[in-house]
């Protein structure tokens, strides 16, 4: 088991399906979250806060899931902080691993 420290970076609400991802991430590891509120924590105050409980052997990995995200799993049962780890352990080499998001045309125009 894996000790994750998942960061919900973002400057505005915190959209149901994203705060639903970062409560149903995993089921295979300890997940501890810096929460989103209107005033950050923007993506710098994660990756900083991810570095430093790392070097002090708080965490093992540091997951970031913006705040306006929606996750679609593809296998029932499997979330996808558990999916992702399955995969960096299946490729041995990966010490990380990221995932394109896709926009709505809404947002993208």
């Amino acid at each position: 088991m894996y000790k994750i420290l998942l960061g919900v970076p973002g400057s505005g609400m915190l959209t149901e399906a994203a705060a639903q991802a970062s409560w149903l991430c995993s089921m295979r590891h300890e997940v501890n979250r810096i929460p989103c509120n209107a005033s950050g924590p923007n993506f710098n105050n994660v990756w900083l806060a991810g570095l430093n409980a790392g070097k002090a052997g708080l965490i093992t990995h540091l997951a970031v899931i913006h705040t306006d995200v929606q996750i679609v799993e593809d296998e029932p049962g499997l979330y996808w902080i558990d999916r992702l780890i399955e995969e960096m352990d299946a490729n041995d080499a990966a010490s990380w691993s990221a995932m394109p998001t896709a926009f709505s045309a809404a947002r993208a125009a």
